[in-house]
């Protein structure tokens, strides 16, 4: 997240992006995250586990920003949408708790996506993270640069990437 970057038209939201795999810093304050249940108790269960299908916020550190800011998608329009490439935009928004910042985490095979659903998530499995509202999966593409004082890195946005007609 870069809390000096403030995303137009969008109340108070800060852009959000990724480094290149090959350039990994580690952890930082502006990049970690924290998932938090949008339910205490869900059809999934009420333990402190996380599980494939379940509904989540994510939450940035809290050490980052004086408001609490959360990851969130908004419905793509010609004002609002990603500054570099024009897909759906992500940011890291400190407004309002709506249904804009809810997202869910899927199985990366779709195969195994149904079938995979309430099963605990373990560390280091890949995982496809999908905002519920407009059913969009959050990506992050290195043909898409943004520049800003941390060097080039990849602009974060809402896109499902197809090719041939499979996600």
């Amino acid at each position: 997240m870069d809390i000096g970057d403030r995303v137009p038209n969008v109340e108070e939201a800060y852009q959000v992006t990724s480094t290149s795999s090959g350039q990994n810093p580690g952890p930082m304050t502006r990049s970690v995250f924290k998932l938090a249940r949008v339910e205490d108790v869900d059809m999934i269960g009420s333990d402190e586990f996380m599980r494939f299908g379940q509904k989540v916020r994510l939450e940035a550190n809290q050490y980052l920003f004086r408001k609490k800011l959360s990851l969130v998608s908004y419905k793509h329009s010609p004002t609002i949408c990603s500054p570099v490439s024009g897909n759906g935009l992500a940011a890291a928004s400190a407004s309002r708790q709506d249904y804009n910042s809810v997202w869910v985490i899927d199985h990366v095979d779709p195969n195994m996506r149904f079938e995979m659903q309430g099963e605990c998530i373990k560390a280091g499995d890949p995982v496809l993270i999908r905002h519920v509202q407009t059913c969009v999966f959050l990506a992050s593409d290195v043909k898409q640069k943004y520049k800003n004082e941390f060097g080039t890195e990849n602009e974060v946005h809402c896109q499902n990437h197809c090719t041939l007609n499979k996600s």
